[in-house]
């Protein structure tokens, strides 16, 4: 007999593999970064960089357009904007996390779109055979909070005090 109190993790679940996995991927991802030259790396995020010709020169012999696992060159630009943290724009094209291409611009800093709704909430309303959406208005947050951008835009790292 299993008595569950509060949130337990999944019975056939292991979080050592997953933290290994993500715990791999980061160190690999700060090898690539540390490989390219200082000034010619603009971007990364979980599973990208972004970088200029210098950048894609030093990465050179780990990009692998077909072995799986490697690098691959994905796209390329002659312009790139920076607005904040997984929102920016490349080849013309704006990104950001959350919100769809699809979406409408209702101001500077917010866009609507239709979600669907979640699985609990739809049986919470007890109309399973429905499929349910609803209007959503998200607001992107002003200012970067992962370090102290300078007069030239170059981002310097927080540090964290040693005597703590």
């Amino acid at each position: 007999i299993d008595i569950v109190t509060g949130q337990v993790e999944g019975y056939n679940s292991f979080a050592a593999i997953s933290a290994h996995v993500t715990g791999y991927a980061r160190s690999l991802l700060w090898r690539l970064i540390s490989n390219v030259p200082s000034g010619h790396l603009f971007y990364c995020d979980t599973d990208s960089l972004i970088v200029d010709a210098v950048g894609t020169n030093a990465l050179k012999a780990l990009i692998h357009e077909k072995q799986l696992g490697a690098l691959h060159l994905e796209k390329q630009s002659d312009t790139l904007t920076i607005y904040n943290a997984k929102d920016y724009v490349f080849a013309n094209k704006r990104k950001i996390k959350g919100v769809r291409t699809t979406a409408k611009r209702i101001d500077e800093h917010t866009f609507g779109q239709w979600q669907q709704r979640s699985l609990k909430r739809v049986l919470w309303n007890e109309q399973p055979d429905n499929c349910q959406w609803k209007w959503v208005e998200k607001t992107l947050q002003a200012g970067y909070k992962k370090g102290t951008v300078d007069d030239y835009g170059v981002v310097h790292p927080l540090v964290l005090d040693e005597t703590v």
